[in-house]
């Protein structure tokens, strides 16, 4: 929201362009679509996969620790509010975090785990031979 009026939407993508280098971002077409996206920027030293801007929220996703884009988007919106605009909030600012681990093993997770058969049957599915996928399937 900004108080001097209407926000030039294109102006205020220029300026995070810029600022976190971004090398894709939104054309003239997409700022009439639900959100902006901008991919392959840099914060510092760390590489920012995904910025999404939506009317309502803004999502930040990057392979990095939590503090690294908690201080990204402390200083977007510095930045924003530098730039005269002000958060336009209805209920109090809400921040979700979600991770992911991928992890390989040589043995069999799901003997560890004590999965049930039935899941641990689906799993070992696709690495059947046809003929046993065919019995499984009847």
């Amino acid at each position: 929201m900004r108080p001097e009026g209407t926000t030039y939407l294109p102006e205020l993508a220029q300026a995070v362009i810029q600022r976190y280098s971004f090398l894709k971002f939104p054309s003239a077409d997409d700022f009439q679509k639900e959100s902006q996206v901008f991919a392959v920027g840099k914060f510092g030293d760390v590489l920012s996969n995904e910025l999404s801007v939506y009317g309502d929220g803004t999502i930040v996703a990057g392979r990095c620790g939590t503090e690294k884009l908690e201080a990204f988007i402390e200083d977007l919106f510095g930045m924003v509010q530098g730039a005269g605009y002000s958060p336009a909030t209805v209920f109090e600012p809400e921040m979700y975090l979600e991770s992911s681990v991928i992890v390989r093993a040589r043995n069999d997770l799901t003997i560890a785990f004590g999965a049930p058969p039935a899941a641990t049957d689906l799993i070992k599915l696709p690495y059947r031979s046809r003929r046993e996928r065919s019995i499984y399937r009847s």
